[in-house]
């Protein structure tokens, strides 16, 4: 006689990006070895595949995750967790004033997605010289080296984002650039004009969750922001 089979409600969720609609499952205790693991190796490449392969199990539609903003994953994996193990999670919050840290609890259903209406993806860097910028992916975002710079690794990420550079006459395709000619591009920009880039990724959507807790130490509220996605896993 077969072992009988387990019911597994399904959610459905909507992406920030685009207003599509996603049905997932929550994770099982499968995929949850699979984080475990991942998570003691402390190793960024393992992390990334193992936050991809559970949502790819768990979503029912067919979806490309490296073509997803790091900004849906995140959601959709903080979705994902808030069913799966509950939708409270304990960070790790310093008071300032005596340099203790204490946890705090954060309800999961109050994350949101911060928008700002300055945020535009086509940058103008002059009157006649244009960027169309697309959202990095998570693995872009996991792939920064703490061995390079913040510079060094600010090229990276913008290399990695640039959907396409126009002028009035011509557009230049990325793609049939290598890597070295895309950052002596970068590198030959003005100041003002490398500011109009930043400003694409400082009013990009993000994840964003904010409370008010009190200091067991001071007695004070403390404004707690977690705005990163590891933020969310201290």
């Amino acid at each position: 006689m077969p072992l009988p089979k387990i019911d597994i409600a399904t959610f459905e969720l909507k992406l920030p990006s685009d207003g599509r609609k996603l049905k997932y499952r929550p994770f099982l205790v499968k995929e949850e070895k699979i984080l475990l693991i991942a998570a003691e190796s402390k190793n960024n490449d393992q992390i990334l595949n193992a936050i991809e392969q559970v949502i790819t199990n768990c979503v029912t539609e067919s979806i490309d995750l490296d073509q997803m903003p790091s900004f849906d994953v995140e959601y959709i994996f903080l979705k994902l967790r808030e069913k799966s193990i509950g939708d409270v999670i304990k960070v790790t919050v310093t008071d300032p004033e005596v340099k203790k840290k204490f946890e705090v609890n954060v309800d999961l259903n109050k994350v949101t997605i911060k928008k700002s209406n300055k945020h535009e993806k086509k940058v103008q860097l002059s009157d006649s010289l244009f960027l169309q910028m697309k959202y990095p992916n998570l693995k872009t975002i996991l792939s920064l080296d703490d061995s390079k710079t913040m510079v060094e690794n600010g090229l990276e990420v913008i290399t990695n984002c640039i959907e396409k550079i126009y002028d009035q006459e011509t557009v230049y395709d990325p793609k049939e650039y290598t890597k070295k000619e895309l950052h002596e591009f970068l590198e030959n920009l003005t100041q003002d004009m490398f500011e109009k880039i930043n400003q694409f990724f400082e009013t990009m959507p993000t994840i964003y969750y904010e409370s008010e807790e009190t200091s067991p130490f001071s007695d004070k509220k403390i404004k707690v922001v977690l705005d990163k996605f590891i933020d969310f896993f201290d």
